[in-house]
Order: C-alpha cells, then sequence, then structure tokens
C-alpha cells in the first residue's frame, strides 16, 4: 500500500527529512481538500501548498516542502 509521506528540507543538512505522523495527517488532510496553506507547530509554521514551501509565520525562515507516495516497506522483503 502506498503512503504519503510530507518532507521538509533540513537547511543545517540540505536533505529532506519526514514530518512527524501526525503533522503528516494534517498537511495531507489540509492539501486533499484543496486548502491553499496549513498552520502546523501550534501556529509557528505555515505550509503553502501551490508553492511547495514552510514558511515561519513571525519569522522569516522559508524551506522547501515536498510530497512523496512511498510504498510501506514490510520486514519481509
Amino acid at each position: 500500500s502506498k503512503v504519503t509521506q510530507w518532507m521538509f528540507k533540513d537547511c543545517d543538512t540540505d536533505s529532506f527529512e519526514r514530518f512527524e505522523p501526525l503533522v503528516n495527517a494534517k498537511i495531507e488532510a489540509a492539501y486533499d481538500k484543496k486548502k491553499p496553506a496549513v498552520d502546523i507547530a501550534d501556529g509557528l509554521y505555515r505550509v503553502h501548498f501551490k508553492t511547495m514551501i514552510m514558511k515561519e509565520i513571525q519569522g522569516s525562515v522559508v524551506t522547501e516542502v515536498r510530497r512523496e507516495n512511498q510504498s510501506k516497506l514490510h520486514s519481509n522483503v
């Protein structure tokens, strides 16, 4: 089965990291409803779907995000 995973770019390592499951589900739910954006981390950040960025609401930090469809890995594979 496929799993949709939202990722954000870690500016220190320049690699993409996974959002934790609850946040991931919240982002995906908003994306499904075709909302323009969704607030996460108690309103500290806003994910914008059109531009695929995560922006610090009170600050200037902008981070790239991406949406990936990943196959669920089975332990016996």
